[in-house]
């Protein structure tokens, strides 16, 4: 399959020599089905080799955002035989970009709990009284009649215990 997106030998040899070469190349298929150009993918292709190596990925295991994001650093300062030129505005930015997506395809990426909502609980008893009103509505109406319920209630226990 990489055949088909890599121009080169040596481009394919690298892309093979990296681990998780079927993750990748799942998720390069799925971009390609979605729509993406040929070169858009590509470029994916080449930044998830940088992911893995970054990221010291060997398998697919489930991974934090704080951990891609911290890789994402560790790239944008990174000089050696895999940077071909110097880091760029968006570095980390296309890093974390292309790092989410694959991670999110195959639903590894570990995303922080979401804040709780300051009205959630108010939220809560809105959408559970509005799920059967017909019941709070007579719920409310035996509020308003309470007195004489319970003088009737009472009325008729001091019956039944005669």
């Amino acid at each position: 399959m990489m055949e088909g997106i890599l121009r080169t030998h040596p481009a394919l040899k690298r892309h093979c020599d990296v681990p998780l070469v079927e993750e990748r190349e799942q998720f390069l298929r799925h971009l390609l089905r979605q729509g993406s150009s040929l070169p858009a993918v590509r470029t994916v292709a080449v930044h998830l080799l940088h992911v893995v190596r970054v990221m010291r990925l060997k398998t697919m295991r489930e991974i934090r955002l704080t951990e891609v994001q911290e890789a994402a650093k560790r790239w944008a300062y990174y000089r050696g035989p895999h940077r071909m030129r110097p880091a760029g505005r968006y570095s980390t930015t296309f890093f974390i970009y292309v790092a989410k997506k694959w991670l999110r395809f195959h639903g590894k990426l570990k995303m922080p709990a979401l804040p709780i909502h300051p009205f959630a609980f108010q939220l809560a008893v809105f959408r559970f009284l509005s799920e059967d009103w017909p019941a709070w509505i007579a719920v409310l109406h035996m509020r308003e009649r309470w007195p004489e319920l319970r003088f009737e209630m009472k009325a008729g226990y001091l019956e039944m215990g005669e």
